[in-house]
C-alpha cells in the first residue's frame, strides 16, 4: 500500500512539475501560414524612397513642357500665312452646236475650262496654264459606206489672273489669256469596205475665244463679295448667239461659268 501511494505521489509530482504547452488551434495555424506566405519578411521589404514618390506625383500633375511653352513668333507667322492664303479659280463650260447648211448632220463641242492659282496678298498677279478640253459629240458626215468624225486638240495656253482686294468684303478678278486659244481640228474618215482612212485638217479655229469675249460680266472685270467665312463666288454667262459660217453652215454658242475665291485651308 505504501508502495502504491509512493508511485501515485511521484506521478502527480511529474505531472505538475513538467513545462506547460498550449494547444494550437487550426485558426492560429492559418494565421501563421498567411503571415509566412503573404507578408514579406524583413529581408524582402523594400525601403520607401520619399523622393521617388514626390517625383511621380510631380510628373502626373505637371503638363508636358512643349504644351507649357508659348508659341514662337515663327510658328505664329507660319500659321497666319497658311490661314491667309487664298485660292482663286475659274471654271466654265461653253457649248457649240454646229449645223450644216445642206446636210442633216450636226455635231456638238463642249469646251471645259479650268484655271486656278493662289495668293496671300491683297493685290497679286497669278500666272499659270489653263486646262481646256474639247469633247466632240456627233459626226461631220455619214453615208452607207463610211463616216467622218471630228477631233479637236487645244494646245496649252498661259493666263494671267490679277486679284485685287478693293475693301474689307470685296475684291476684283481680271483674267487675260497670254495667247490665242487655238483649236486644232482634224477630220478622220473611215470606210466600211476596208479602204485606207482619209484624214484632213485646216487652220485652227477660234470659236472658244469668240465665246469668252461674250461673257457677262466680262472676264476682265469680275467683282466679288466675301461672306462670313472669307469666301466669295460669282457666276458669268455667255448668252446664246449664232455665228454664220458660210458656205458650210452655222454655229450656235452659249456657256456659263463660276469664279471662286476661298481660303486654302478650307480644302484641307
Amino acid at each position: 500500500m505504501k508502495l502504491f501511494f509512493s508511485i501515485l505521489f511521484f506521478s502527480f509530482f511529474l505531472t505538475f512539475s513538467s513545462p506547460r504547452t498550449s494547444a494550437q488551434t487550426p485558426l492560429d495555424n492559418t494565421e501563421d501560414i498567411l503571415e509566412e506566405e503573404i507578408l514579406p519578411s524583413d529581408d524582402q521589404k523594400k525601403p520607401v524612397n520619399e523622393d521617388e514618390e514626390i517625383e511621380e506625383e510631380f510628373q502626373e500633375d505637371e503638363p508636358p513642357l512643349e504644351d507649357a511653352l508659348p508659341e514662337s513668333p515663327s510658328q505664329r507667322s507660319d500659321t497666319e500665312s497658311a490661314n491667309n492664303i487664298l485660292l482663286v479659280g475659274i471654271d466654265g463650260v461653253v457649248t457649240l452646236s454646229y449645223v450644216f447648211e445642206n446636210s442633216p448632220e450636226s455635231f456638238e463641242i463642249k469646251y471645259r475650262i479650268h484655271l486656278k492659282g493662289e495668293t496671300a496678298a491683297d493685290t497679286a498677279v497669278i500666272n499659270g496654264d489653263a486646262e481646256i478640253i474639247a469633247d466632240v459629240q456627233g459626226m461631220l458626215a455619214t453615208w452607207p459606206g463610211g463616216e467622218c468624225k471630228l477631233e479637236i486638240q487645244i494646245p496649252q495656253v498661259s493666263f494671267e489672273l490679277v486679284y485685287k482686294k478693293t475693301g474689307e468684303e470685296a475684291a476684283v478678278v481680271n483674267l487675260r489669256f497670254k495667247g490665242n486659244i487655238l483649236e486644232q481640228w482634224q477630220s478622220k474618215c473611215s470606210f466600211k469596205d476596208g479602204g485606207p482612212n482619209f484624214e484632213t485638217s485646216g487652220p485652227p479655229e477660234k470659236w472658244l475665244t469668240e465665246a469668252l469675249q461674250l461673257a457677262s460680266p466680262p472676264l476682265t472685270s469680275i467683282a466679288l463679295k466675301f461672306d462670313d467665312d472669307k469666301s466669295a463666288s460669282t457666276t458669268f454667262q455667255i448668252r446664246q448667239k449664232t455665228f454664220n459660217d458660210p458656205p458650210i453652215g452655222s454655229a450656235q454658242i452659249e456657256g456659263t461659268g463660276i469664279v471662286t475665291v476661298k481660303p486654302k485651308n478650307a480644302e484641307e
